[in-house]
């Protein structure tokens, strides 16, 4: 063998695994905690002026104020998408990889920030099975954001990403008009974000992941192992959550099953059912308001007697 014939190593950041000590530097922890006080600043003025003159239970007005703040993450962060694929579609399809702006990673960092708030929020909030859901989701997608942000790779690859949240805009307009019962006031704009619901979420996530896990495949020998299993498996992952959501959606909308009638009294009892919080009450009682009722319990008790 001929000593002077040397085989050429890939080099490069996507051959290596991640330098995640970048995420606490200060090009990333300065900005994710300025958009995380803004998703705080938002989140509380939803608090104070948002949803307060319906007669709705404190939990689903909690919702309802959560849903605004969604919603706006997920116009943000569609719209940015979209923009992106239109003054760039050959760097989605074709520089995959490589590609990289600093100013579009700022994106990703307002983005990752608000999943964090949304995760402090709940903790405050919202102690439901959804809860746990939703912990899983935000825990993954802050993860695969920290991957391309640290490595400076995937960049256009984490945009087929947040491709997706154009359903979630329509998800969340769904979500809020059964909640707040627009639907019943506004039934044709509801029959029609729900059908757009069901037609974005074919495109933007099942076609979207789809063409992920395509693509994955088929470059797996151009970046490190570690990128292949997080781009596959974690694509899979998140392909079995939509799935399941796209299940639900189906059987509320009634297409999963014959439903007698989809009217207001089994809509607000399924909406009930998935809002009811593990603790039997939302939110607790302070310790004086408790006292308070363990007063007025014993006068009754002592007035019957």
């Amino acid at each position: 063998m001929d000593s002077s014939v040397v085989e050429k190593q890939p080099q490069g950041p996507e051959y290596e695994l991640p330098p995640w000590h970048r995420m606490f530097e200060r090009e990333y922890l300065l900005p994710i905690v300025f958009y995380f006080a803004i998703w705080r600043c938002g989140a509380y003025y939803a608090q104070r002026n948002c949803w307060n003159g319906y007669e709705v239970s404190a939990f689903t007005r909690y919702r309802l104020r959560n849903l605004t703040v969604c919603l706006f993450h997920a116009a943000f962060t569609a719209i940015s998408t979209l923009v992106f694929m239109a003054v760039y579609p050959d760097v989605m399809f074709h520089d995959t990889i490589h590609w990289w702006s600093d100013r579009c990673a700022h994106i990703f960092l307002a983005s990752l920030a608000y999943f964090l708030h949304d995760q402090y929020d709940m903790v405050l909030n919202e102690w439901t099975p959804r809860m746990v859901e939703l912990f899983l989701h935000h825990t993954l997608t802050i993860f695969v954001y920290c991957v391309q942000l640290s490595t400076k790779k995937f960049q256009p690859y984490a945009f087929w990403a947040i491709m997706m949240e154009v359903n979630s805009v329509f998800l969340h307009v769904r979500a809020v008009m059964m909640m707040s019962g627009w639907k019943n006031i506004y039934p044709k704009t509801f029959q029609t974000i729900r059908a757009l619901n069901l037609l974005t979420f074919l495109v933007f996530r099942f076609g979207v992941q789809s063409w992920q896990i395509w693509w994955i495949m088929e470059n797996r020998f151009n970046m490190h192992y570690f990128y292949f299993c997080v781009g596959y498996y974690g694509g899979i992952v998140f392909l079995c959550i939509n799935t399941i959501l796209f299940a639900r959606i189906l059987y509320s909308d009634g297409y999963l099953c014959k439903r007698k009638s989809l009217n207001k009294s089994n809509t607000d009892m399924a909406i009930q059912q998935l809002n009811e919080p593990l603790l039997s009450s939302w939110p607790p009682d302070s310790p004086e308001k408790q006292r308070n009722g363990r007063r007025s319990s014993r006068k009754s008790t002592s007035k019957s007697d």
